[in-house]
C-alpha cells in the first residue's frame, strides 16, 4: 500500500524525480519557477512534458524558458494529471507545477494542501504517458501567443489570498501601483459621446489618464493597487485602499487637466465585479505600506512632480516595492 506524501515530502518527492534523466512529465499546469525544478538544468533532450496550455493555468513563459532549454514539450486540451515519472518511481499527486491550475503561483500556492503518492513504474505507466504523448501536439509560436492571453485573463480573475502574506512578490503578473487625487478636469463631451454614448457619465467616472503612450498597454487590462495621496506622498489614513481593475476600453481626447493645453486619452473601469488579490483592510499591510514608501529608494512613488508617462519608467521599481513590502510585511506578522 502506498504512503500518502505531503508537505515537505512532496516536494522532495517531486524535485528528487525532476532531477533524474529520462524525466517523463504529465503535469497540467506550470507556474514561475518551475524551470529551476529541473536544476541542474542539463540533458535536456531527455525531459519529456505534456502540459495543459488551453485552459489559461499554464505560464507560458515558463514553457518558453523550457523550449529555449531544449526540453521536448507537448500540449493535451484535455489533461488535467499530475504525474511525475523517473527512472524506477513516478509521482501521482494534485500538485502542478508550481502552480495549482487557479493562475497562483510560488509563495501563493503554499496556502494549498497538496497531496500524492508514489508507485513503481510498471509498463502500464510507460503506455499511458506513450500513448498521452502520441496524442498530444506541438506547440508553436501562435499557441504560445495565445496562451499569454489567457494566462492574463486568468492573472485578472484568480481567488483572492488569505493573506498578503501568501502573495508572491516575484509573480511576472503584479498588480501595478499608483496613487490618485482629486482634480476636475474639463471634459469634451463631444468626443466622449461619440465613442460610449450619451449616458457617458457613469462610464467615465474611474476612468485613468494615460499620461504617456508607453502607458497605454500597461494599463489595458490591467489590476491596480491605488491610495489617495496626502500632501507628503503617503497614502491618507482617512482613505482606504482600492483595488482598480481596467477594461481594453480607450476614449480618445477624453479630457483636459486643468494645468495643461493638451487633451488626454483615458482607460475605462472594469465594472466587472470582482475581488483584488489579496485583503486591503489588512492593518498591518496599510502600516507597512506607508513605512516602506517612505523610504528613499521609492520616492518616485510620492511625487506629483514628473513629466511623461507614469507607469512605464516605474515598472521595475514597482516590482522592487512589491518585494520589498512583502518581506517587510512577513517580518511583522
Amino acid at each position: 500500500m502506498a504512503d500518502i506524501l505531503t508537505g515537505d515530502a512532496l516536494s522532495k518527492a517531486i524535485s528528487g524525480i525532476m532531477e533524474e534523466r529520462p524525466v517523463r512529465c504529465a503535469v497540467a499546469f506550470w507556474g514561475q519557477g518551475a524551470d529551476k525544478l529541473f536544476a541542474p538544468m542539463q540533458l535536456c533532450s531527455q525531459i519529456q512534458i505534456v502540459c495543459n496550455l488551453l485552459a489559461g493555468g499554464t505560464n507560458p513563459n515558463v514553457i518558453e524558458k523550457l523550449q529555449r532549454a531544449g526540453v521536448r514539450i507537448r500540449q493535451a486540451d484535455r489533461l488535467h494529471a499530475k504525474v511525475y515519472i523517473g527512472n524506477k518511481q513516478a509521482i501521482i499527486t494534485s500538485a502542478n507545477a508550481s502552480t495549482n491550475g487557479l493562475g497562483l503561483e510560488g509563495a501563493e500556492q503554499s496556502y494549498w494542501t497538496e497531496a500524492g503518492v508514489a508507485v513503481d513504474v510498471d509498463r502500464s505507466i510507460d503506455t499511458w504517458f506513450e500513448t498521452l504523448w502520441e496524442e498530444s501536439r506541438e506547440i508553436g509560436e501562435d499557441d504560445i501567443k495565445k496562451a499569454k492571453s489567457k494566462w492574463k485573463d486568468r492573472q485578472r480573475t484568480k481567488p483572492t489570498i488569505e493573506s498578503f502574506r501568501f502573495f508572491d512578490p516575484e509573480n511576472d503578473s503584479l498588480p501595478l501601483l499608483t496613487w490618485w487625487s482629486d482634480y476636475n478636469p474639463e471634459l469634451q463631451e463631444n468626443n466622449i459621446i461619440e465613442q460610449v454614448g450619451p449616458d457617458y457619465q457613469s462610464i467615465m467616472d474611474g476612468a485613468i489618464d494615460i499620461e504617456g503612450k508607453e502607458d497605454e498597454s500597461i494599463i489595458i487590462n490591467s489590476c491596480m493597487l491605488a491610495w489617495r495621496r496626502n500632501r507628503d506622498g503617503l497614502p491618507s489614513r482617512k482613505h482606504p485602499l482600492e483595488w482598480w481593475f481596467f477594461s481594453n476600453r480607450v476614449v480618445r481626447n477624453a479630457h483636459r487637466a486643468p494645468w495643461e493645453s493638451h487633451l488626454r486619452d483615458v482607460v475605462i473601469r472594469d465594472t466587472t465585479e470582482r475581488t483584488g488579490p489579496f485583503d486591503l483592510n489588512d492593518r498591518i499591510f496599510k502600516e507597512t505600506l506607508r513605512d516602506v514608501l517612505e523610504r528613499d529608494a521609492f520616492k518616485t512613488f510620492r511625487t506629483d512632480e514628473y513629466d511623461g508617462s507614469w507607469f512605464c519608467p516605474r515598472i521595475t521599481e514597482m516590482k522592487n516595492l512589491w518585494r520589498a513590502l512583502h518581506e517587510e510585511y512577513c517580518k511583522r506578522i
